[in-house]
């Protein structure tokens, strides 16, 4: 936060504020912002074991956005479901599954919508591909990954903190495939809440005159969203 704060120039942001701002974007990115609660709580009500009222889960993904400002992205607002579903008397193991489907839904639904629109875009698209340097380091970082489960106590930590996960997950995952409808309606939840922050980012870029195509405009926030949950970060900033 330090050093993402001070690469600011705070007098740049105050003229912006006072001589380029276009104030009643801001009540319409306020106002998508909301819906995004909603297409949150769509979600988890489509993958909760136990009958969940719409609004009082809307709430819950509003106090989560809240929590989310000091936790991790993604951390703690699973932790807030959990203990929703916890408390409306749902097992924890089973607790667990459902929001950890909640929560690969949403990333399996920002990497399908990035997918789609890549292919769209083509050589349309203003957002550039990573440098040769970028894709080299990734690479890197892959075999170096690969290297490291080769050695047996790695292997074995991995394994115990992703299997007990996967046995709980799975037999959920298995008991929601018979049950199409809740399929559609968490996807249409997670459709409503990633349309939601891509227009709250239109509004915000808006208000200050800025204008993109609305598929770089979704590439560069889907992009964004992919990296911050791969590393998880305090109030956004990944």
């Amino acid at each position: 936060a330090v050093i993402v704060v001070g690469s600011f120039s705070f007098t740049e942001i105050a003229e912006a504020f006072t001589e380029q701002s276009e104030p009643w974007w801001a009540a319409v990115a306020f106002g998508l912002g909301l819906v995004t609660f909603l297409g949150s709580a769509l979600a988890l009500v489509a993958f909760s074991p136990v009958r969940l009222r719409l609004w009082r889960t809307t709430l819950v993904q509003a106090a989560a956005a809240f929590v989310s400002l000091v936790a991790p992205a993604g951390i703690g607002p699973a932790a807030l479901n959990l203990r929703m579903l916890t408390r409306r008397g749902v097992a924890n193991p089973l607790a667990v599954a459902s929001v950890g489907l909640v929560q690969v839904s949403q990333f399996i639904t920002t990497l399908g919508l990035l997918l789609v629109l890549s292919l769209v875009s083509g050589s349309q698209s203003a957002l550039e591909l990573p440098s040769r340097t970028v894709l080299v380091v990734v690479v890197l970082l892959a075999l170096a990954v690969s290297a490291a489960m080769l050695v047996p106590r790695v292997r074995q930590w991995v394994v115990a903190r992703t299997v007990p996960i996967w046995q709980q997950t799975w037999p959920r995952l298995v008991q929601l495939l018979g049950q199409p409808r809740r399929f559609a309606v968490a996807i249409a939840g997670n459709l409503l809440m990633t349309l939601g922050y891509l227009g709250a980012f239109y509004a915000c870029l808006a208000a200050f005159g800025l204008k993109l195509s609305l598929i770089d405009l979704a590439l560069i926030y889907l992009v964004g969203n992919a990296t911050g949950a791969l590393f998880p970060s305090p109030g956004g900033l990944g």
